[in-house]
């Protein structure tokens, strides 16, 4: 891949990527109250733009296990965006999403990998679906269409490498999306890394302004 210069944003466009995902939160949450039946609220905390070995140390210890969601994007945003949780905050979610006592999944079975997949589809979708209405530029090629979510489990250093390792040789940056998800009394945190393809990264800012 070749090496481009990066691209960085400056305090009053990432405050605007904050407004942004925060308006996909709200969509996002009525997409998963619907599904649970029941009170989400998805809130966005901030978006921080980082070097890949900050967004490792934000996602824990390099020996701790991660369970990510990886959504590979086309159309007007190209890249991928992750939704990464620790292991144990994973599984405590399928627990949530499932109605189950916290604590009941110990492990990674079909189940919670179905769960924890078609979380990330809702989500993602709603994120996703308000990032492309702020870069719309009515051409009709501005449309972020996701893959289906790929599950990956491993460990926070091993994790991180395999999915930065393209976005350190072409653009350096990684966008860190702070995210809290709050069940009824149950809350949870975890991240979203938006990982654009230089030229999608340059796009970003340039409808930032």
């Amino acid at each position: 891949m070749e090496q481009l210069a990066g691209t960085t944003l400056s305090d009053r466009q990432l405050e605007r990527l904050t407004t942004i995902f925060s308006l996909g939160g709200e969509s996002a949450s009525q997409a998963m109250s619907k599904w649970l039946r029941s009170d989400v609220v998805l809130k966005t905390e901030e978006v921080r733009q980082c070097k890949p070995y900050e967004a490792t140390s934000l996602l824990g210890p390099p020996e701790d296990l991660i369970t990510a969601c990886v959504l590979n994007l086309e159309g007007g945003i190209e890249g991928k965006l992750v939704l990464a949780f620790d292991d144990e905050s994973g599984l405590a979610l399928t627990d949530l999403l499932l109605g189950r006592p916290s604590g009941t999944a110990q492990e990674w079975t079909a189940i919670e990998e179905s769960a924890a997949a078609e979380t990330a589809n809702i989500l993602g979708c709603a994120y996703l679906n308000e990032l492309s209405r702020q870069i719309s530029t009515g051409t009709g090629n501005d449309e972020i269409v996701p893959s289906p979510p790929e599950l990956q489990h491993d460990y926070a250093s091993c994790m991180i490498e395999s999915l930065l390792m393209e976005q350190m040789i072409a653009s350096e940056d990684v966008l860190v999306i702070v995210t809290e998800l709050t069940r009824n009394t149950a809350k949870l945190s975890w991240h979203m890394l938006l990982l654009p393809e230089p030229e999608s990264f340059a796009r970003l800012a340039s409808n930032m302004k």
